[in-house]
């Protein structure tokens, strides 16, 4: 364990006291199911990037708390939302919320948590909180957006590469990027120097997903900490599929096909399927891509980033 290892740990631990309590009044149909979901063995790796950009600039962490809680809402917000969409049973390592309780409590819970997060945003120090939370309000609806567009995907026989990497940028990297630019804002940055935390967040969002994508099919539930039979299922569109050349679609589609009927056999041949067409390797060039990137953004910054360069390689170094 080194410096940064403690700090990250210390940050984490902060984190999960503070959502302890987090909303302890108001009727047991929302507060037990809040809490229940705030209990999981979240990463809590968005507030984290906050804390720690607060952290190099020499701001104290009480100062960046509760902005970094609302991002830990925000996200936890469209994690219960998604899971209903989804219809996942599992979210880190506990039931989804709609499946301990049901829709109805997973909705108004959501929404609740929404509600919290906000209420915590304007707790802050910032000097520019009408930015902050302008800000925020934009990353609430790009979540929306993503999802929208993940959602209607479904539905569609072909989508884009290029379709495909908006929408993740908007549903999962535009969040990300939110939480380092926060980060920045609740340190009075200027703004140029904002929006550059704000594209070294995305590339690591953009990365993130696309290793979801990979961690999908290559790890299982238990490492993932949730449940992995909804892409496949519900015929989510992963970068796998929307990099599979059209010629072979029918050749994925059959393999797809047998996923209800024998799981084991089809993820089986699924990992050969992509392994062998070079679909797997597409999606590793993608994430080496925007490592790459962030690492130049990161190099073109003032001050010391020792810290933000090693809290991004553990995400970067995710094994699937």
């Amino acid at each position: 364990m080194n410096i940064f290892d403690d700090k990250i740990n210390s940050y984490r631990d902060i984190l999960d006291s503070h959502l302890i309590d987090i909303y302890k009044t108001g009727p047991e149909s929302l507060s037990k199911p809040i809490n229940h979901t705030l209990s999981g063995k979240g990463k809590r790796f968005r507030p984290i990037l906050t804390l720690i950009i607060a952290d190099i600039n020499n701001v104290p962490i009480e100062d960046a708390i509760y902005p970094a809680l609302a991002i830990e809402l925000l996200h936890n917000f469209t994690l219960v939302h998604d899971d209903i969409m989804d219809k996942d049973v599992l979210r880190h390592g506990i039931e989804t919320v709609h499946e301990k309780w049901d829709e109805n409590t997973a909705i108004l819970s959501g929404d609740a948590m929404l509600a919290i997060s906000l209420k915590l945003l304007m707790r802050n120090k910032s000097m520019n909180k009408l930015d902050l939370i302008q800000k925020f309000v934009n990353g609430l609806l790009s979540v929306c957006e993503g999802q929208a567009f993940d959602i209607e995907f479904e539905s569609r026989k072909n989508v884009s590469v290029n379709e495909y990497k908006q929408m993740i940028y908007l549903k999962t990297a535009y969040m990300i990027g939110l939480s380092a630019q926060i980060g920045g804002i609740v340190c009075n940055l200027p703004s140029s120097k904002t929006e550059d935390l704000k594209e070294f967040g995305e590339c690591i969002g953009m990365v993130y997903q696309v290793q979801d994508d990979l961690l999908e099919l290559f790890s299982d539930s238990k490492s993932m900490n949730k449940s992995l039979d909804s892409d496949f299922a519900l015929h989510k569109k992963t970068f796998l599929w929307v990099s599979t050349p059209q010629e072979l679609k029918p050749e994925l589609n059959m393999i797809l096909d047998k996923f209800e009927f024998d799981k084991t056999g089809t993820i089986k041949s699924l990992r050969n399927f992509m392994v062998s067409n070079n679909i797997k390797l597409k999606a590793e060039n993608f994430i080496e891509e925007n490592i790459k990137k962030s690492k130049m953004i990161l190099n073109d910054m003032e001050g010391n980033v020792q810290f933000l360069r090693y809290y991004s390689d553990l995400i970067f170094n995710r094994e699937y």
